[in-house]
């Protein structure tokens, strides 16, 4: 399933390059997936927004030819989530559904996330939403690599990356969240140099300051219960 989704996204990627170049346009793609027990899993790959636009009719319908003899199409069942979408985003320039067997929709579920999050890091401009429903859950995340999110620590600006970003807590439906990282800032750790290090001629002050941030930012939705399901650590050096 992850082999079609890659080739359903190399045809859209490939084509939009070809016939806008280098384009730093915004817009919005969107990969949702219905995997419930009683029907086939299907795939919907969509993108919508300034960032394809300018690409020809003429162009698009020889593409997806080339693309059906190698990923058969099939109906989309995913309209709800392409009004939301287009509601955001406008309207579709690409949509493109295809069948994938229900085990490995789950079974792939996380080397899709880690696929769409590098995706983002390339594309910053394009907002890469990635939605999967099962019987019993809904999980949506949305994958923003925006250029400029910065915080301001020790008088160093340090880039956020805000793609690794935002889980959905709600399993019945889906909820608007605020994508964006928030950080709280903890004390500042004053450190002391190793005596090697001194030695070899190295001097200065060194600390060391602590930063948590949560996401999805529930603010909004202060009355819902939330637990932390993940946490990760990361390190920044600056001097």
């Amino acid at each position: 399933m992850n082999c079609k989704l890659r080739q359903v996204l190399r045809c859209l990627l490939t084509l939009v390059h070809r016939e806008c170049g280098e384009c730093k346009r915004t817009g919005g793609l969107m990969v949702v997936t219905r995997a419930l027990c009683e029907s086939p899993a299907i795939l919907t790959v969509s993108a919508a927004g300034a960032w394809c636009s300018k690409v020809s009719t003429s162009a698009l319908k020889e593409a997806v030819e080339r693309l059906s003899l190698q990923v058969p199409p099939c109906e989309c069942v995913h309209q709800e989530e392409l009004e939301r979408f287009t509601d955001n985003f406008g309207s579709l320039f690409f949509t493109y559904s295809f069948h994938a067997s229900n085990q490995s929709v789950e079974e792939e579920q996380s080397n899709i996330q880690k696929f769409l999050h590098r995706l983002s890091l390339v594309h910053a401009q394009v907002e890469i939403i990635f939605e999967i429903r099962t019987d019993s859950t809904t999980h949506k995340q949305t994958f923003s690599g925006e250029k400029g999110s910065k915080v301001s620590v020790l008088d160093h600006s340090i880039p956020m990356d805000t793609a690794a970003y935002g889980q959905s807590p709600f399993s019945v439906r889906c909820f608007p969240s605020c994508p964006q990282m928030h950080p709280v800032l903890g004390d500042t750790l004053s450190c002391v140099l190793p005596t090697d290090i001194i030695e070899a001629g190295l001097c200065g002050e060194m600390s060391m300051v602590t930063m948590a941030t949560l996401a999805p930012c529930m603010e909004q939705y202060s009355n819902w219960p939330t637990q932390l399901s993940c946490i990760r650590i990361s390190f920044v050096m600056v001097t």
